[in-house]
Parts: structure tokens; sequence; C-alpha cells
């Protein structure tokens, strides 16, 4: 597997990636908004406030982290925030998380001080959270949802 910064030219390979996490997430009674993704992706892409990595295995995206650089409300602490992290069914396993989150670690060092990863896709979440907690990551409150 390499693992590498994602760049306009993958832009395509993160949609269809982003189909698939839809596709699989709490959100896919929800359609896909495909324009909306495409021009989200290009402005962020390359962005230095914006992590955004892939990993590929026999030279398809099987995976794909997005993360920015957010200020705390009240505190002068800087979050390095887990967007979205999604790794293809036949390609997970602690490898290509944890090559991601390695990456994004090293990203972040300098510009934050807190690094999160917010477990709430609905995919897995169980597993989600127990292999993030083996990378160091602790519980540090519940996200919610309800639809209105």
């Amino acid at each position: 597997m390499e693992v590498r910064a994602l760049t306009r030219e993958d832009v395509e390979m993160v949609l269809e990636l982003g189909q698939a996490m839809h596709a699989e997430s709490a959100l896919k009674a929800y359609p896909f908004a495909y324009d909306r993704a495409k021009s989200v992706f290009e402005q962020i892409i390359g962005h230095p406030d914006v992590f955004a990595y892939g990993v590929w295995r026999e030279g398809s995206l099987a995976g794909a982290m997005i993360a920015e650089i957010v200020d705390h409300l009240f505190v002068g602490v800087r979050f390095a925030k887990e967007v979205a992290i999604y790794v293809l069914p036949n390609a997970r396993g602690a490898f290509a998380a944890k090559a991601l989150d390695g990456e994004f670690r090293k990203w972040a060092a300098g510009r934050a001080d807190i690094a999160v990863i917010e477990v709430s896709a609905g995919i897995s979440d169980d597993r989600s959270e127990a292999l993030f907690s083996k990378f160091g990551y602790v519980k540090a409150g519940t996200v919610m949802r309800r639809d209105i």
C-alpha cells in the first residue's frame, strides 16, 4: 500500500470513495451531492490548513482521510480535526487507518495542540472507536444527531 497526499488529479477517485462511504453511512437516506462534493474537494485539496491523504492499493484509492485545523471557541487551543476517514471494506484492517493516522499526526504537529477523531459516520462505530483507542485517542464526549 502507498500513502500520499491527495492532489486535484485524484478528485474523481475521492468522489468514488465518498460515494462508497455515503452508501454505508448513517446519512445514506440523503442523496449524495456529487457536484457539491466535487466543488468542495477542488477547493480544499492543497490548502495549508487541510489534511487530505489517501491510501492506494494496487493502483486504486482504497481509503482516505480529510482533516482541518480549527480554533477552539473559548481557549487558545487549535484542533487538528478529522472531517472524514474511510477505508473500503476489502482494505480494512489496522494498516490503512494506522498509516493515515500517522501521516495526520505528523501533519498536525506544529499546527495544532490536540488531534480529534470523530467516530460518527455510523459505519462500524464500535470497531472504529476501539481501533483509534489503540492509536492513543481517548473518548472525549459523544456525538448525537437528530433529524429535523
